[in-house]
């Protein structure tokens, strides 16, 4: 049967004496009223994580192709000369990202085109719509905006070797904005902005610049003190983003670039596009915002967890001093550091001097144990609390060279699933937590409605991780969250399982995640899940607080996952490098 290919579901563009596939941000799942006699969902497929090695390695080397030549690029243009390095901490968060999206499109487009019968493709003029963004924050987001991706599989697919016929149609929308409620602005402390101001001469002091730490605000002042600098809060000025402008980008020149393949080739074409207003439109805003602010001009140590990846005016920052030869370093904030195969391409690991992990040693690679952050604020465990809560997945992450989003969407319905095998006494004490990373997605009904439908009751929305937490008798978690992390750090009892949508875990740990399988914590047969969580709930003190169990949780805790005791030897570890 021959198919015409669509990229954006419009009912006056199909014709019903015509078989159509469509690819984009759709599945037969969310859109069920979209599925029709002549329209069919491209089913997203799942890769094996030898694949997806492959996957990671492939971008990476064209990663840092691209890079070289943007810095010569973007140097030309700015009239500028600097680093390599400069411009990875600057931009190279959003480049990977980037390169994911294209390649993860151009794979499936690939297959679509080889195994399909496609006879004509329906695109969005490529010439109208443009598919740059303002920001790193911003580019979390454009991917699940139909117009954008849209947009970005009709470039990649009319520049593919086919000879298939093309038909072109305007989107009413021209390029992407994040919406408001999404929108990554600082709120403004008036208090905290004029304590700035009144002592701003002795912030621009402080030889250790701690900035989004990921830690308590006291503790973070506290470690302040310790180090002997002045206790401070930062004020980065904002800019306005400015227009597209079509002729500075005309003058990035890939003349000279080899491609080695028909990705690489597509890849590049869009990239002059594809960059962010910050990069090119705003780089004087961003130089005369990190001139303007209260940070020390020359700081021997930049230390953060968070501000080298979405504060563009603090990523300049960084990148400035780290050519005048301050150091960075950056500390673990979240989930699955080292153990997920992602994490070995991470541009805060590239880039930083040292990297302070929660637990994690490796000299050779500048990662430094330190201790996992969450748990400087402790959370108690209510024993008498009754509830099983359930913590689930998001279904939106950052990007990937494969289908992550979708796997994480049947993921999470398969979890809807899964928890009907719970006994009817465990069911009816039973809570969903519905993870941010879902609530913002427009489909979020389909979502909530998976549990409700089954009798599950959720948590509201607004309700915190750490309220849901001590509300619970047993925590489960349906991938490896940082809250695993931080329950496993605070002792209290939790369940974590991964399937084949979301375990992607690197093969050398295994043997430390074993240790967590033995004693039922850990799971990846959903069957032995079920079971052990139905015999264990009526003495679920009596397994956990085992020698066994509370044994193997110390040794794991020793590997990647040091509970917070005291500051002094943090604290030392950065007085060595002053």
């Amino acid at each position: 049967m021959r198919k015409n290919l669509i990229f954006f579901y419009n009912t006056q563009n199909l014709r019903s004496s015509e078989n159509y596939t469509l690819y984009g941000n759709y599945n037969k799942y969310e859109n069920p009223n979209l599925k029709s006699s002549n329209v069919d969902f491209f089913e997203k497929k799942n890769i094996s994580n030898e694949e997806l090695t492959e996957r990671y390695d492939f971008c990476e080397k064209i990663f840092l192709k691209v890079l070289n030549k943007l810095t010569i690029e973007l140097n030309k243009i700015h009239k500028t000369n600097h680093s390599n390095r400069f411009w990875e901490i600057l931009l190279g968060k959003f480049l990977r990202h980037f390169i994911y999206t294209v390649f993860n499109s151009y794979s499936d487009l690939t297959e679509i085109l080889k195994n399909q019968n496609i006879k004509d493709i329906f695109l969005i003029n490529t010439k109208k719509y443009k598919l740059f963004v303002e920001n790193t924050f911003a580019q979390s987001f454009c991917k699940l905006d139909d117009n954008w991706i849209a947009a970005l599989n009709s470039k990649i697919v009319d520049q593919m070797s086919t000879t298939k016929s093309k038909f072109f149609s305007d989107s009413k929308k021209k390029f992407f904005k994040l919406p408001k409620e999404l929108d990554n602005q600082k709120v403004e402390n008036k208090t905290l902005k004029y304590f700035s101001n009144f002592f701003n001469y002795l912030f621009k002091k402080n030889q250790i610049i701690i900035y989004l730490s990921g830690m308590p605000f006291l503790f973070e002042k506290y470690l302040e003190y310790k180090l002997k600098q002045f206790p401070s809060f930062y004020c980065l000025n904002d800019f306005d983003y400015k227009t597209y402008n079509s002729e500075m980008r005309s003058n990035i020149n890939f003349n000279l670039y080899k491609c080695e393949n028909e990705f690489e080739k597509i890849l590049i074409s869009l990239i002059p596009e594809a960059l962010p207003l910050y990069i090119l439109e705003n780089f004087k805003d961003l130089e005369i915002s990190a001139k303007s602010s209260n940070l020390n001009k020359n700081p021997k140590i930049i230390f953060t967890s968070l501000g080298y990846a979405y504060d563009e005016v603090f990523k300049f920052y960084i990148a400035k001093n780290c050519e005048k030869n301050s150091k960075f370093f950056v500390m673990q904030h979240g989930n699955n550091y080292f153990t997920d195969i992602h994490t070995k391409y991470l541009s805060e690991l590239k880039s930083s001097d040292k990297f302070i992990s929660w637990g994690k040693e490796d000299p050779s690679n500048n990662v430094h144990p330190g201790f996992n952050l969450k748990t400087v604020r402790k959370i108690k465990y209510n024993q008498n609390s009754n509830y099983l809560s359930v913590l689930t997945n998001p279904i939106i992450f950052e990007s990937a060279p494969y289908n992550r989003d979708y796997l994480n969407k049947l993921h999470l319905i398969n979890t809807s699933n899964l928890l009907s095998n719970l006994e009817d006494k465990i069911k009816k004490q039973t809570r969903i937590k519905i993870h941010y990373g879902t609530l913002i997605d427009k489909n979020i009904n389909y979502y909530e409605g998976l549990f409700e439908l089954k009798g599950f009751k959720l948590y509201n929305s607004k309700k915190n991780i750490k309220s849901v937490i001590n509300n619970s008798r047993l925590c489960l978690f349906n991938y490896e969250s940082t809250g695993v992390f931080e329950n496993l750090a605070m002792n209290i009892p939790t369940i974590f399982y991964l399937n084949s949508y979301n375990n992607r875990l690197n093969k050398s740990y295994e043997n430390t995640y074993s240790i967590l399988k033995n004693i039922g914590i850990f799971f990846d047969d959903e069957k032995k899940l079920i079971k052990h969580i139905n015999n264990v709930w009526n003495n679920i003190h009596e397994w956990w607080y085992d020698d066994e169990t509370q044994g193997n949780i110390k040794k794991f805790n020793m590997e990647l996952n040091i509970p917070f005791k005291n500051s002094e030897k943090f604290t030392n570890f950065f007085k060595k490098e002053i």
